[in-house]
Parts: C-alpha cells; sequence; structure tokens
C-alpha cells in the first residue's frame, strides 16, 4: 500500500515584486476560484492512518497521499516553495487537503496555505484560522510565493528535521540561523553543525516549527515601519560587539536610516501578503547590497525606533492614517 506519491519541482517564475495589492492578496488567500472534480486531481490527507486511507478509497478512485505533518519540510526561495517528505519531493498542487487531525497546528496550517495558492481546496477552511498564523514562520511561504527576496529558508517540527536531513544538508550549509516565533532576539541561535541542529531542536517543543535560514554575514540591518502603505521611518541597527543579532534588545543601536524606494516597496508589499496593516520589516543586505526580508513584526516594540527619531511618535503616526 502506498501512501504517497512523487510529484515535480515546483518552478514557477515570479516577478520580485507585485504592484497591485488585489494580486498580492489573491495569491496569499484567494476564496474567489471555483473549483471543480476535473480540475483537482488527487486527494491529500494530513495526520490520517491507514484506516482513514483505506476508508477513504472506498468512496473515491482519485489518488490519495497521506502524510504526516510533524516529518514534512517546507523550502522557500526565489524559485518558490517546494515540500519535502523524509527527503523527497512532493506534489501537493491541485489537491483536495483533508486534515484528520491538526495537532501540529501550525504546520498543518502552513502546508494547507501551500496547497490552497497551488490552486487546492481546503476541506474546513476554518482549519486556516491556524495557531500562529501571524507567526514570523508562516510568512516565510507567503513571501516566497510572492516572488518577495528573502534569505533560502527551510520550515520543520524535530520530526522533520530528523525525517529530511539529508535535504537540509544540500541545500544550505553552515553556519545556519535557527528561531521558533518569538521576539526581540529570543529563541534565536546561530548553528555551527548538526550537532548544534539537533540541540536545538531537542530543546524546543516537540510540534515548534523551527526556522532554519541561511546565515547572510552582517554588520546591520534595516527596520522599516509602515502602516496603511505608508512608510513612518527606518532605522539602521547595529549589533552588540561580538554578536550576530542585531535587535536593540540584545544591545544594539537604532540609528536613523533613509530607506530606498525599493525597499520602502518591498516593506509595503510583504506586510501585504501577511494580510497586515500595520507593522516592522527588517530587512539585510547580500554583500552585492541586495535586500532581502528576514521577517516581519506585527506586535512590534518601538522604543528603539523612538530612541532614534526622537521627534515621531509611531502610533501616533498610526492613529492618524486610521480611517473611519
Amino acid at each position: 500500500m502506498s501512501y504517497h506519491t512523487l510529484g515535480l519541482p515546483f518552478l514557477a517564475t515570479k516577478a520580485h515584486i507585485y504592484k497591485k495589492s488585489t494580486i498580492i492578496i489573491n495569491v496569499v488567500l484567494s476564496t474567489s476560484i471555483g473549483y471543480t472534480n476535473r480540475m483537482l486531481q488527487k486527494i491529500v490527507v494530513l495526520n490520517g492512518g491507514p484506516k482513514t486511507y483505506e476508508a477513504m478509497s472506498l468512496g473515491t478512485n482519485m489518488p490519495i497521499q497521506c502524510y504526516k505533518s510533524s516529518k514534512l519540510l517546507v523550502l522557500s526561495d526565489m524559485r518558490g516553495v517546494r515540500i519535502y517528505y523524509e527527503n523527497k519531493l512532493i506534489d501537493l498542487s491541485n489537491s483536495f487537503a483533508f486534515t484528520r487531525y491538526d495537532k501540529n497546528a501550525q504546520m498543518c496550517g502552513i502546508i494547507l496555505e501551500h496547497i490552497k495558492r497551488e490552486n487546492g481546496k481546503i476541506i474546513n477552511e476554518g482549519t486556516l484560522a491556524y495557531k500562529n498564523a501571524t507567526g514570523k514562520a508562516a510568512q516565510i511561504p507567503r513571501l516566497s510565493h510572492a516572488g518577495l527576496p528573502i534569505p533560502k529558508t527551510l520550515l520543520a517540527e524535530r520530526e522533520g528535521i530528523n525525517c529530511n536531513y539529508e535535504i537540509i544538508e544540500s541545500e544550505l550549509l553552515f553556519p545556519l540561523v535557527l528561531k521558533i516565533d518569538g521576539e526581540c532576539g529570543n529563541n534565536v541561535q546561530l548553528c555551527h553543525n548538526r550537532s548544534d541542529l539537533l540541540q536545538f531542536a531537542l530543546s524546543v517543543e516537540i510540534d515548534d516549527v523551527i526556522t532554519i535560514q541561511e546565515y547572510i554575514p552582517n554588520t546591520y540591518d534595516i527596520r522599516l515601519v509602515i502602516a496603511f502603505g505608508k512608510s513612518i521611518g527606518a532605522i539602521k541597527r547595529n549589533g552588540a560587539e561580538n554578536s550576530f543579532l542585531n535587535n536593540i534588545a540584545k544591545g544594539g543601536q537604532a540609528h536613523v536610516y533613509t530607506p530606498s524606494s525599493a525597499e520602502i516597496e518591498i516593506a509595503k508589499q510583504a506586510l501585504l501578503v501577511n494580510l497586515l496593516d500595520y507593522g516592522g520589516v527588517d530587512i539585510i543586505h547580500r554583500s552585492n547590497f541586495s535586500p532581502l526580508v528576514i521577517e516581519v513584526n506585527y506586535g512590534l516594540g518601538v522604543n528603539g525606533f523612538q530612541s532614534a527619531h526622537q521627534d515621531i511618535k509611531v502610533f501616533a503616526e498610526v492613529a492618524k492614517l486610521i480611517k473611519g
């Protein structure tokens, strides 16, 4: 009995920045697409065992693919989003998605969003309102799918790291940045080898989605604060000595920064693809100065920003832009 089949690599080419917000939102969670059985080619079952597979097979002749969400790995980069299961690339496009149990809520939600973006239909669409849907791990595939520039990033739970280590090793080189959803630079670590990676995975909760990201050597990053499509301002954050983190809470220093029009546009689109009206977008640069979105902060602290921009009160600016 086969519980899953292999697919083809996702190699769709996308523009780096979509210009219209309506396109962005349709890309993220389109609810206007009409589905027919002819368009959808298979059923994807998350967290259903052999009994679920056997029972569903009695009711359809469509192919059924069953996966344990904790064993999946999500790879996002400028080529798009690809999903791996036990070191093998799988194709989840054009499918009905059925979740038997959502015990791995965030990873399930990330996979369901991906299926929907790939012309799929979610059975019980309310499952898209999942735990940590606004978290930093969940943001990465959205940014990638929209064609926004990001570092190569893998997402997996502890079991997914063990089941897909060949992919991790083939796609990324040490050192790597490891993190789980958090704030102020907490739960972030620079990983130098496989032992560091496995130790980090053991140190977090078993169902935490771990972000494994290529390390971009740097001495600073940029945070742009955007509200309702308008740039409130930006700061340059220089990390403390001997620290790879630029967070103000970790000893970094904030300085006024004048962002380029490209950086402002990228930040605006990063908020749009995450359906956020207000937030802070962290951008880092490669050695050739090309910008990359590291993360989007929807509940950012403002003290560091206001220590540099002493004439700006962030929430006063937000209030000015709120329209009744």
